[in-house]
Parts: C-alpha cells; sequence; structure tokens
C-alpha cells in the first residue's frame, strides 16, 4: 500500500468513528449533524510528509457542528482547542490535528515529562479526548510515552511533550518495551532513525519484557 491510500484509510477510519446525532431540518443553525461527545473531534486533518520532513499533501473534514452557541474553529492555530500528533510509520510521517468545541488546553505547562494528554478509541490511532493535565509550552508537539488495550479492547494513548522526552542512545537504550497488551516508549530516536518494534520470542520468561531499538529508516517502495 502506497503512502497516500493508507493515509487515506486512516482519515476515512476516524471519520467514520465519529458518533454524532442525525441533522434536525427544523435548526436552520445545524448545516451538518451535531457533535454528541464533547470528546470527539468536530474538524480534523492530516498532513503527510516524507521521510525528509518534508510535506506531501494535506486532508482535512468537519465531522460535526458543535452546539450552539459554540463554533468548530477553522483556524489551526486557535491551539487552545486542537490537539496535535504527530505519527511515524516505516512508511510516512504524519501530523494528525484534532480540533474540539471545547477548550482543551489547561492553563498550566507540563513539567519533568509528565502525561499531557490520554486518547482513547477502538482505532488503532485513539481520537477521543480521555483527560487532559497539562499543556505543552510553546505549541510543542506531542510524543507517544505509553499505550495499552483495556479488559473491553479499547486502546488507550498517552502523550507526553516531545521536549520532554530524552533522546535514545542507538543500541544502547531500548526505545520501547513492550509486556502484554502494554508498550512503554522510553525515549525518542534521533534523527534519521526510527523506534523498531520486538519480535517476539517465546523462550523468553514470561514476566520479562520484549524491547524494541532504534534502527534506520525502513524505506519501501511505493507503487
Amino acid at each position: 500500500m502506497g503512502i497516500l491510500p493508507g493515509a487515506l484509510l486512516v482519515l476515512a477510519a476516524v471519520v467514520a468513528s465519529t458518533q454524532a446525532y442525525p441533522y434536525n431540518a427544523y435548526d436552520n443553525y445545524y448545516q451538518r449533524s451535531r457533535c454528541a461527545d464533547s470528546r470527539k473531534p468536530c474538524r480534523l486533518s492530516m498532513t503527510l510528509a516524507n521521510d525528509r520532513g518534508e510535506p506531501i499533501q494535506t486532508h482535512s473534514a468537519e465531522l460535526c457542528s458543535c452546539n450552539f452557541p459554540a463554533t468548530c474553529p477553522t483556524d489551526w492555530n486557535q491551539t487552545d482547542h486542537l490537539i496535535s500528533r504527530n505519527l511515524i510509520s516505516s512508511t510516512y510521517r504524519t501530523t494528525l490535528n484534532l480540533m474540539f468545541c471545547d477548550s482543551v488546553q489547561p492553563q498550566r505547562d507540563c513539567v519533568g515529562g509528565e502525561p499531557a494528554v490520554v486518547l482513547s478509541g477502538y482505532l488503532e490511532i485513539p481520537n477521543e479526548l480521555e483527560s487532559y493535565n497539562c499543556a505543552c509550552q510553546g505549541g510543542v508537539p506531542l510524543q507517544l510515552n505509553r499505550r495499552w488495550r483495556t479488559p473491553s479492547f479499547k486502546y488507550m494513548h498517552e502523550y507526553v511533550c516531545d521536549n520532554q522526552k530524552p533522546t535514545c542512545s542507538i543500541s544502547v537504550q531500548p526505545c520501547v518495551q513492550v509486556q502484554g497488551m502494554e508498550s512503554r516508549y522510553n525515549c525518542k530516536c534521533p534523527g534519521r532513525t526510527q523506534c523498531h518494534m520486538p519480535h517476539a520470542d517465546w523462550g523468553r520468561l514470561a514476566d520479562s519484557p520484549l524491547l524494541g531499538y532504534c534502527g534506520p529508516l525502513i524505506r519501501r517502495r511505493h507503487q
């Protein structure tokens, strides 16, 4: 699967996962379905970039209308209503911006690498706001810190501020450790490298985690 089709599938899945009230023909304010849950985004945009960080294409969609008198912001610089995530895979780099009807940025700045935001959902890239603890100063992007699945198979993603996450020492310090349904990202990989998920090792002790390390970017040939 090439870069663009893969990202479009992610975009379609995120749009489909947003539940909303049906449009009321008697209410002229709502030109589309209402946002059913304040934890769900009203608008999103997805920017694809190559492995050098150069933008390739941007896609955007309005998902639902906010309950009156609120409106869904159209200015992506309005950061108090915005959650921005950098998603990096072996085939592309994506910035996913989620815009919410209500403010989702607390006044307090994050310190010491504490969790900033927790998102949840039944997609592998969850888009429901579970909690927000603090804001990243200066609009610094979020880095995935921990992910796990609940007994009901819901995905949970915990994020920290990018500038508060340490950089890994390649081949020395594991970037991720996986145990059961939980993955912990201990550090971020330096430029031109990526975190390689560990392979299953059935000979290991049951209570010992699998470790992954930073390595070269995996380049795939696109059709």
